[in-house]
């Protein structure tokens, strides 16, 4: 999940010590004005297996296990799809093994012989904090970019590439105002159902892909949906629910793009005798 102020936390904790699992634990507990959700594993096959199924707000990762120690824990944790934020747990003699797991991607250290609930708490939050202000940058991008690629943004439009046509807002046989609805509903599904590791609404977006290149549709039209609806689920989602809605959306985005261009190497032509975009053909 992705935390919001008043949310119980997810954490992971990847500790092959049960005396040092249960001591954080009873830090964890003491921290005032906090809630966990615990998860403790001992082994980085089992980390991997955990972070594939649940998404943890922070992980605290200790670098001594039976299958992987040092750097190689943090790199291989944090290049995970959901790998949540690191907190690397250490002895006192391992400051400059620590440095360099803070140069491979983790948020933080802790020397296990100094913790307490508060440094714990304090290093937690950080991390939270941190995280989440990376990926609010990421939103940001996201959006600025999909601005960019929509048709109103460019006065070149990719349709007009892809298909000789007007930008499906201009398209008289389109009902643009449905398309966009009918994309509303794919996408919060799709992210739903991404974010909880179900399936995908695979028939629905195939059947949009086959209505919009009947259109001659494009992808920047498809941008121009996904951007439209993106604004508008934006402006009622919590920050937690902004932040799935434009990073897991933007798989969305390309997945449908993928799927226009697809309709187009086979052969399909719009209602309105589009040419055909073949990226194999000699021309293109």
């Amino acid at each position: 999940m992705s935390w919001d102020a008043g949310d119980a936390i997810d954490l992971l904790v990847l500790e092959d010590e049960a005396a040092d699992v249960e001591l954080l634990r009873a830090h964890l507990q003491r921290v005032p004005d906090a809630a966990f959700r615990v998860q403790s594993v001992h082994t980085l096959s089992a980390a991997r297996e955990a972070v594939a199924g649940t998404r943890f707000d922070v992980a605290l990762v200790d670098l001594r296990l039976p299958d992987a120690a040092g750097a190689e824990v943090v790199h291989a944790l944090r290049d995970l799809p959901s790998a949540p934020p690191l907190i690397v747990l250490t002895g006192a003699e391992q400051k400059n093994l620590a440095l360099r797991c803070i140069e491979a991607g983790a948020q933080d250290y802790l020397a296990k012989d100094d913790l307490t609930p508060t440094s714990l708490w304090r290093s937690v939050g950080f991390a939270l904090f941190r995280h989440r202000e990376q990926r609010y940058r990421e939103l940001e991008r996201t959006v600025s970019r999909y601005r960019d690629l929509s048709s109103a943004g460019t006065a070149t439009s990719v349709t007009r590439q892809l298909a000789v046509s007007l930008p499906l807002r201009d398209n008289v046989d389109a009902d643009f105002d449905a398309l966009a609805e009918r994309y509303r509903g794919i996408f919060d599904t799709y992210v739903d159902q991404v974010v909880v590791r179900g399936g995908k609404p695979l028939a629905a977006m195939s059947e949009l892909t086959q209505e919009l290149g009947a259109h001659g549709a494009g992808p920047r039209d498809l941008v121009d949906l996904h951007l439209g609806v993106l604004e508008r689920l934006l402006g009622s989602a919590t920050p937690a629910r902004a932040q799935a809605l434009t990073i897991d959306g933007r798989l969305l985005a390309l997945e449908m793009m993928g799927q226009l261009v697809d309709y187009y190497r086979l052969g399909h032509r719009g209602r309105q005798g589009a040419a055909v975009f073949n990226p194999e053909s000699p021309s293109s």
